[in-house]
């Protein structure tokens, strides 16, 4: 299971190209920081090859005169595949049976295969309904673990954890009256993290260093002025902004309150406005906790590069973990008490047949031995049913996914009679994408139900000769009540773009719908009229 890490370490947050470590003593008390190294690293050294990459790790420590043997890792969130799962309390009673859950549903989440994983997960405040148990999982490549093992033993090191890099943002962020958005700013990447109480409700990275206006987006060039820093800042706001958006479409969770900036100075500050400007939230720089102990002096950009890793290091108030792929969650051994109960009656008949020695040796050797055949026949048995309970949930899973098809043509047909005349607009992207989520609801399997719900989303944009066409084509598709539509970018004089969302997979299911409900209420009406 997940162990907090305490005492004197190293926490190394290892980028492409940059790294950056920080000598820490951790306690009950608080965190002390007594030194920190900020390296770029050589061209000769490869960036996949641990063994070059440790010896430039031991050398950069040694520069900086850090000593300390015990390190944790900082995982980037590229590198990691987050959910967050929603499972029935009813059906979890214990920690063995909640990581089951988390598994069976990850498997299904993963790209990679299941094996070649490593799952770690922790559960999320209650979100007000008792029936459901909120868990956020992560998922990292075992090799990529292994090449950080590679990496600390080339430098030296005694790794100890190889924990999520936004963690230590969430951790900083706080949250404790509701979802706050935090934005950390790093050599390479910027993250983005929802958290809520120290715990990632939801992140994302960003690469906006090294991107040129040209690349940018219409909002962005609309601001003009030419000044790099002040480009990077609105898009780092425009990427604020996205994330807020992708949060609240994602998770059916309380909205943002409040927007926090991992950093210090009048940077930071002007990144605040930027934001508070963009979403209409409070905006604020973060404010380091009294048990944060910084010894060096370090600049306002210097610190805002370290603030992510440091707080891997914060111990939250309520004493819980976060992500360590490392030491991951891992089922209580249920069968420890039944063993120890067999040794200790074993050893009472040892100590009660002492004056029948040699007659309770063969005893017990014969009783060992059959004990022996039927342990190794029950795991046997075990093990076959246990996979037959897998193949039968994968296979009843794939018919359930199977059975969600949306008719694509009947939809693009429905919305191609919609569309305005060619000669005023002209619709360039259409874009269809079919969510669906199949869920299994009961104590165990296979006596529970499954159920499943879809929705599919529409992307439409185009030119338009008059900002009046566009709004005309809104009310057209939204006349019909077949599907929601919601712009998808600000409002300009000759686009339109687009999000429709339905839960209908075919247009004539809610044809046939509406009829329905017409020839209700027409009966309706006939039988109250005299």
């Amino acid at each position: 299971m997940n162990v907090e890490p305490t005492g004197g370490m190293v926490l190394i947050d290892l980028a492409q190209d940059v790294l950056a470590a920080a000598a820490v003593n951790v306690s009950a008390r608080g965190m002390t920081v007594n030194r920190v190294a900020l390296a770029s690293r050589p061209n000769e050294v490869e960036a996949d090859a641990p063994d070059q990459v440790g010896q430039w790790v031991r050398h950069s420590l040694d520069d900086a005169g850090i000593s300390t043997r015990r390190a944790v890792f900082a995982v980037p969130r590229a590198e990691v595949v987050l959910k967050v799962l929603e499972l029935p309390t009813a059906g979890i009673e214990s920690e063995a049976e909640l990581c089951q859950a988390v598994r069976l549903q990850m498997t299904r989440q993963l790209t990679m295969p299941i094996d070649e994983s490593i799952i770690d997960s922790v559960t999320l405040p209650a979100r007000g309904d008792d029936r459901m148990t909120c868990v956020l999982a992560g998922a990292i490549h075992r090799d990529r673990v292994e090449w950080y093992r590679q990496v600390a033993r080339a430098a030296g090191l005694k790794i100890a954890g190889v924990r999520l890099r936004s963690g230590g943002i969430a951790r900083l962020a706080g949250g404790a009256d509701g979802p706050v958005l935090a934005i950390a700013s790093g050599a390479e990447t910027t993250d983005f993290v929802v958290a809520e109480h120290g715990r990632v409700l939801f992140a994302r990275s960003v690469e906006l260093q090294h991107a040129t206006p040209e690349l940018s987006l219409p909002l962005l060039r609309d601001e003009g002025g030419g000044d790099q820093e002040q480009d990077l800042l609105q898009r780092v706001a425009v990427e604020a902004k996205r994330t807020w958006m992708s949060y609240r479409v994602s998770q059916r969770a309380e909205d943002v309150r409040s927007i926090v900036v991992m950093g210090q100075g009048e940077t930071a500050q002007q990144l605040c406005e930027r934001c508070q400007a963009m979403l209409e939230l409070e905006a604020h720089c973060v404010e380091l906790p009294a048990s944060l102990r910084i010894k060096p002096s370090l600049s306002d950009e210097t610190l805002g590069t370290f603030l992510p890793l440091l707080g891997l290091g914060v111990r939250l108030e309520d004493g819980s973990k976060g992500l360590d792929f490392l030491n991951p969650r891992r089922p209580p051994d249920v069968g420890a008490r039944r063993r120890q109960l067999a040794l200790a009656g074993m050893f009472a008949l040892v100590v009660l047949g002492g004056a029948g020695y040699l007659f309770g040796q063969n005893v017990i050797g014969q009783l060992e031995a059959e004990l022996s055949v039927k342990q190794t026949r029950e795991r046997e048995l075990f093990e076959e049913y246990v996979a037959y309970l897998k193949e039968r949930a994968r296979a009843e899973h794939v018919q359930r996914w199977d059975a969600i098809d949306a008719d694509y043509i009947g939809h693009l047909a429905w919305l191609t009679g919609r569309l305005p005349d060619p000669k005023i607009s002209l619709a360039d992207r259409v874009d269809m994408t079919l969510v669906g989520e199949v869920r299994y609801e009961g104590r165990s399997f296979p006596e529970g139900r499954w159920s499943s719900v879809s929705r599919l989303a529409v992307d439409v944009s185009g030119k338009v000769s008059d900002r009046s066409i566009a709004l005309e084509l809104r009310e057209r598709l939204l006349e019909t009540g077949l599907f929601t539509v919601v712009n998808r970018g600000p409002d300009v004089a000759d686009r339109y773009d687009f999000e429709l969302t339905t839960q209908y997979l075919s247009p004539d299911d809610a044809i046939r719908e509406t009829d329905s409900v017409d020839a209700g209420a027409t009966a309706s009406e006939e039988e109250t009229t005299p």
